[in-house]
């Protein structure tokens, strides 16, 4: 009982920072407003920022608070405001936001308390001209669109870090969707709660530009990297370990960027026009010495900014017909660099998509001036082409 107590007290520590009330002279508080529009969220002084997207954030705060903000094409079936949901468009919700967890077998609850299972709570944002009006029979009037709050709970909540996962659903527009998670132990179940509510006391709807550059940030492992348009970013034990998938219901596409570290690498990322092609040969040797199970269809070195690496493309032994690999390895003279991942099961666009996946790689830039501090205000700009959002060529 002294630990929980001691755990809630933390708990309390940590988001009372974040709390309408901060009092005069406490640290100012940091907004986030992706590329495409669609919401400006405070950030609580100290957090910790894991990357951010051209749709969304994702931050620590401590070690027990995981937080994410991502924007969604809804489906058109429930591309309507959340107040007129039949009970079956109610269901189609939950899936897709069970869809979108990092955890996609887990189950969708509401988390209203007093209110009749099944119903989507209605809470707007009161702003500009309405935000000193009095709200409605004591509760806000739907200004700026509908709230839905949640619990998602994973299939195998003792294998998740941060199994009490709390979310908020918002509609910037009647297409679009924000999703707020707070993630924690359930241990801090009460202070999660907290959390989300001082998070999103001040949260801004705003209209969404969807760009065509889905741009990957990562501050503390210092690099940024575009990845295929409408696909999700997220993490799962290890924080600094990146996934990435498709949103699409027929394929399942796959990514992974992790940090790696051998001596036994610094013949590549040392090497020279002279003699790279000779070093990524042993390179490959080297890192299929023991996978039996893979088979390299083809490799090629490659040069991307100060980096030296290898690209290859191989198949599952065990499963020949449905998965292709796609991986990449970026390294310095000292053997430090970065692995990335590419997997899918779509033989009729592997082409297109591997056309996409070396585009990707080809856009991995190190951004040295980046500083492992609090996090700031970020607001990326970088847009080509303004295009709906799952509506790439690569979504699959």
């Amino acid at each position: 009982m002294k630990k929980l107590g001691l755990l809630a007290a933390a708990a309390s520590l940590i988001w009372l920072t974040i709390h309408p009330a901060i009092p005069a002279g406490a640290a100012s508080k940091t907004t986030f407003e992706p590329a495409s529009g669609g919401y400006t969220l405070t950030v609580p002084p100290g957090s910790e920022e894991i990357y951010h997207t051209t749709t969304g954030i994702r931050f620590k705060v401590g070690q027990d608070f995981l937080v994410s903000a991502d924007l969604y094409s809804l489906p058109s079936f429930i591309s309507v405001p959340m107040k007129q949901y039949s009970a079956e468009q109610k269901k189609e919700l939950d899936k897709f936001l069970a869809k979108i967890q990092d955890d996609q077998d887990g189950s969708i609850s509401q988390d209203t308390p007093g209110k009749a299972s099944g119903q989507p709570r209605t809470e707007g944002r009161r702003t500009g001209e309405n935000a000193g009006a009095p709200a409605a029979s004591g509760r806000q009037r739907p200004i700026q669109g509908d709230t839905y709050q949640f619990r998602a709970v994973p299939k195998e909540p003792a294998r998740t870090n941060r199994p009490f996962i709390l979310g908020r659903a918002y509609q910037p527009q009647k297409n679009s969707l924000l999703v707020i998670t707070v993630r924690t132990t359930d241990q801090n179940a009460d202070a999660a709660h907290q959390a989300i509510q001082a998070m999103t006391s001040d949260l801004k709807l705003s209209k969404v530009r969807y760009t065509d550059v889905n741009l990957l940030t990562v501050p503390k492992e210092r690099y940024h990297i575009e990845i295929p348009s409408g696909w999700r970013v997220y993490t799962v034990r290890a924080d600094n370990v990146l996934f990435a998938r498709s949103l699409s219901s027929v394929h399942t596409d796959n990514m992974m960027i992790r940090e790696i570290s051998d001596d036994s690498f610094r013949n590549l990322g040392s090497a020279d026009a002279s003699n790279l092609a000779q070093a990524e040969n042993e390179f490959i040797e080297k890192i299929t010495q023991y996978t039996p199970n893979v088979t390299i269809l083809r490799h090629e070195p490659v040069t991307v900014g100060d980096l030296r690496g290898s690209l290859s493309e191989s198949t599952d032994n065990e499963d020949l017909k449905k998965a292709f690999i796609f991986n990449a390895y970026l390294l310095n003279p000292a053997g430090k660099g970065y692995m990335i991942h590419f997997q899918t099961d779509d033989t009729i666009n592997y082409d297109l998509k591997l056309k996409a996946f070396k585009q990707s790689v080809e856009s991995f830039t190190l951004t040295r001036d980046i500083e492992n501090k609090d996090l700031k205000t970020v607001s990326s700009r970088t847009v080509r082409q303004k295009r709906p959002a799952g509506n790439s060529r690569y979504d699959g």
